[in-house]
């Protein structure tokens, strides 16, 4: 019986990303946003491949402080920025699989399109899958309602009293018998 392989068995690895744990927020980080930031120099920033943390550093706030004051200042800007940095995660991830040596670099690439493409999908429509349902009723539906409200039976709540239940109970072991006879 054959044990478990690793993917990367006999691949070695190469260099590792500079960053491979998340920036921490670091003491005296501030929850407020300077006065004079500009909403479009953080957008520009974030495109030009800097991640969220990394600009909360260099600015000296908070990273969900930063995410929260662009989604509020430039929300079409930050949903189109998101987008675009998706679309490029995308390609990388094509461009990963074409240049793909190794089972390991193949994986990598296959998610980092898949998480591309997740992405997309869910925040621009061009790139969402299509669905469409098409729902033919035939017959008149004014016909079916009257047909329907025709079966509703009217009545009034009753309340039975001790000598009534067992009246009831009597009637059903008898019919139940009855039925049962036939």
């Amino acid at each position: 019986m054959e044990s478990h392989v690793r993917i990367d068995e006999g691949v070695k690895r190469g260099p590792r990303n500079q960053r491979s744990t998340p920036i921490k927020p670091q003491d005296g980080q501030s929850a407020v946003i300077p006065a004079d930031l500009d909403p479009d120099a953080v957008l520009d920033l974030y495109l030009t491949a800097e991640t969220t943390s990394s600009i909360a550093v260099q600015l000296g706030v908070r990273r969900h402080t930063l995410v929260r004051w662009l989604r509020a200042q430039r929300p079409e800007q930050w949903k189109s920025a998101q987008a675009i940095r998706a679309l490029i995660r995308k390609e990388d991830g094509e461009d990963g699989l074409q240049a793909a040596r190794d089972a390991l670099s193949l994986a990598r690439a296959r998610e980092q399109l898949r998480a591309g493409q997740w992405e997309l999908e869910r925040l621009d429509r061009e790139y969402a899958v299509q669905q469409h349902v098409t729902v033919e009723l035939t017959g008149d539906l004014g016909d079916r309602l009257r047909r329907s409200r025709e079966r509703v039976v009217d009545g009034e709540v009753v309340r039975i009293g001790q000598d009534a239940a067992q009246q009831v109970t009597d009637q059903g072991v008898a019919g139940a018998q009855q039925n049962a006879a036939t």
